[in-house]
């Protein structure tokens, strides 16, 4: 099979995920590149869709920081014990590389690892994380959220990954600056599952650059565009212990630095205004989630789960 048939083949692999209507939706809403666009068809979509739980104003100081700042840490929200339950859950768990065409299930422990940046946990295997639904429906989060939408947010994509040092130590993929244009209007949780120190790849945001209009083009860029672009004051790293959590608006620029040694382990949760194109086809069962201790709204998680 030659080169160019092999990319013929590998992105139509890619592509057949998106033969539904999420798929349409996803990149239809990807042509508005410019910040002020996006704002306003936020605005347009969230009349549609059902109120907030919490009250509308005044907004919550996270909320407040996501919307000048474009993330904002967050606290209180998980325990060390909590923290060192899901890390060793998802140790045990079968990944893969995410960027392969026919990516291998490995155990992260393997003695040969493929050679890929990230190794992503399978999403059946994530969806039994202890404390999941706990930490995704925390009401200080969903609040943040809906301050920022002005309407109930879903649950529309939920990940863990490893992120690995590679032979060349160089920038893959999303290890190169770039905005995500996942859906009309998202926001992303991330928790740290392993310490991540200056070594170990911490993730990198431009503060602000959700609202600026520089580097829209919805490509990946190096260092010295970005801060050329926004100015070093404006890079923000993420290094912290395990248990480390921050919502961030990635339409910003933002990278997770390349791995130089060690391993990150890190869980992703992101809440969208429609469903994503990236979440399951259907939703599980409830039973297929660890119990949680919060209330856990039917429409927030209607995309993951599923009602009796």
């Amino acid at each position: 099979m030659t080169s160019l048939t092999t990319k013929i083949r590998g992105k139509f692999i890619r592509m057949l995920p998106y033969a539904n209507v999420r798929g349409v939706v996803f990149f239809a809403q990807r042509l508005a590149r410019k910040a002020p666009t996006r704002r306003r068809l936020a605005r347009f979509v969230a009349r549609f869709l059902p109120a907030p739980m919490s009250p509308a104003k005044p907004l919550t100081p996270e909320a407040a920081a996501l919307h000048s700042e474009g993330f904002v840490m967050v606290q209180g929200v998980v325990t060390p014990a909590m923290v060192e339950q899901m890390r060793t859950y998802l140790s045990q768990q079968l990944v893969f590389p995410a960027y392969f065409l026919n990516p291998p299930l490995v155990s992260i422990d393997a003695p040969e690892l493929p050679d890929s940046h990230v190794l992503t946990v399978t999403e059946k295997a994530v969806v039994s994380c202890p404390h999941l639904l706990d930490v995704a429906n925390d009401p200080t989060i969903l609040a943040a959220i809906e301050g920022i939408f002005g309407c109930r947010p879903t649950i529309g994509f939920i990940t863990a990954w490893w992120s690995v040092p590679t032979p060349d130590g160089k920038p893959r993929h999303a290890e190169n600056f770039h905005r995500d244009i996942d859906d009309v209007h998202f926001i992303k949780l991330f928790l740290y599952l392993t310490d991540v120190r200056p070594e170990n790849g911490p993730h990198e945001y431009i503060r602000g650059s959700h609202n600026m209009p520089q580097i829209s083009d919805g490509k990946r860029h190096t260092d010295a565009e970005v801060l050329a672009a926004f100015g070093a004051d404006r890079l923000t790293s993420f290094a912290g212990p395990a248990g480390t959590m921050f919502l961030e608006n990635t339409f910003g620029l933002h990278r997770g630095q390349p791995v130089r040694s060690g391993r990150r382990l890190i869980l992703q949760i992101v809440y969208s205004m429609l469903p994503m194109a990236y979440g399951p086809a259907a939703p599980y069962g409830l039973d297929r989630f660890a119990p949680a201790h919060v209330a856990v709204d039917s429409y927030v998680n209607r995309v993951y789960v599923g009602q009796a």
